[in-house]
C-alpha cells in the first residue's frame, strides 16, 4: 500500500489506480489514522491481476506486481505522468513462537510480520472429528481418548496451501528440550505414531496432509513414562505456494524451497 499523499501530489485520483491488470482495481484503507491506496491479491487472482512468478531463495519468498495510474487523457494528448509503483510482498521462510504458560489447548499462533505484511498458522485442539468447536479451557483426557489438532492458515486467507512437516510432544514448552521426554506424532509429512490419522475436518472420515489451508488430524492420547504427565504440541509447518508445479502433498523424502515456522506450546493433560 502506498499513501495516499502520494497520489494526490501527482493528481492521481483512486478511481485511475489498478494493478498491471486494469480490473483489479486498488481500493482506499486507513491505518493508525493514514491513508493508503492499497491493492490485494488472492492464490486464485494473483496470476490473474498481472502477479509475477515468486521468486525464492534459501530464506523467503518474494511476490511482485506493479501499481499503475491510467492515462488521463485530453482529446488525443496527455498531460499528466503515468504513475508506476513496483511493489514486493516478502514472506520469511522461519519463524518460531511458544506460549508463556504450560498448558493452552484453544489456540497457539504463529504471526510473521514484513512491514505490513503477515502469515499467521495457528493450531488448536478440538473435542470431536468434526472440527467445530475447539477447547476454551484445559481439557483432561483419559489414556486412549482421542485427541484432535486442526492447524490451520488464517491469513492470508485461501492463498497458500500447508503441509504439516513434523508434529511432536513433549514434556516441556521447550520444542528442542533435550532433557525431557518427547514423542514424534508426524514426521516428514507421514504418520510415525500408528495412531495417527489425517481427517477431513468435517465428517470424521480420512483427509489429506498438503492439500488445502488446513490439516486436521487425531492420536490416541498417551503419557510420558515419568513426570511431569503434561504434553505439549509442537508442529512444524510449511507454506506451498499454489500453481507454480510445488509439491505439497507428502509423497517422498525430497527436500525443496518452502516457508517454514513452527507452532508451538499446545498441550492437555492426563
Amino acid at each position: 500500500m502506498v499513501v495516499k499523499d502520494y497520489f494526490d501530489y501527482h493528481n492521481v485520483k483512486l478511481e485511475n489506480v489498478h494493478l498491471l491488470n486494469k480490473d483489479c482495481a486498488a481500493f482506499e484503507e486507513v491505518v493508525s489514522g493514514i491513508t493508503y491506496f492499497s491493492a490485494a491479491t488472492r492464490s486464485d487472482n494473483y496470476t490473474l491481476c498481472g502477479g509475477r512468478t515468486p521468486e525464492k531463495n534459501v530464506t523467503h519468498i518474494t511476490y511482485s506486481n506493479t501499481l499503475y495510474s491510467g492515462n488521463k487523457t485530453e482529446g488525443q494528448i496527455v498531460r499528466q505522468p503515468q504513475v508506476e509503483i513496483i511493489f514486493k510482498c516478502v514472506y520469511p521462510y522461519m519463524r518460531r513462537v511458544s506460549l508463556p504458560f504450560p498448558i493452552a489447548p484453544y489456540s497457539s499462533e504463529m504471526v510473521l510480520r514484513v512491514k505490513q505484511l503477515e502469515a499467521t498458522v495457528v493450531m488448536r485442539l478440538y473435542k470431536s472429528s468434526t472440527f467445530k468447536e475447539a477447547y476454551t479451557s484445559t481439557p483432561v483426557l483419559h489414556l486412549r481418548d482421542r485427541v484432535y489438532v486442526g492447524v490451520q492458515i488464517t491469513d492470508p486467507e485461501n492463498f497458500f496451501a500447508l503441509r504439516v512437516n513434523e508434529c511432536w510432544a513433549t514434556q516441556t514448552p521447550d520444542p528442542n528440550a533435550s532433557q525431557s521426554f518427547n514423542h514424534v506424532l508426524i514426521d516428514n509429512g507421514c504418520v510415525k505414531d500408528e495412531t495417527v490419522t489425517f481427517l477431513n475436518g468435517t465428517d470424521g472420515r480420512g483427509g489429506a496432509n498438503g492439500e488445502g489451508s488446513a490439516v486436521y488430524y487425531s492420536f490416541d492420547m498417551f503419557r510420558f513414562v515419568v513426570q511431569p504427565f503434561d504434553l505439549y504440541l509442537h508442529c512444524r509447518v510449511q507454506l506451498c505456494t499454489p500453481n507454480y508445479d510445488e509439491q505439497c502433498v507428502p509423497v517422498s523424502l525430497a527436500s525443496s524451497s518452502h516457508w517454514w515456522g513452527t507452532v508451538l506450546g499446545s498441550g492437555v493433560t492426563v
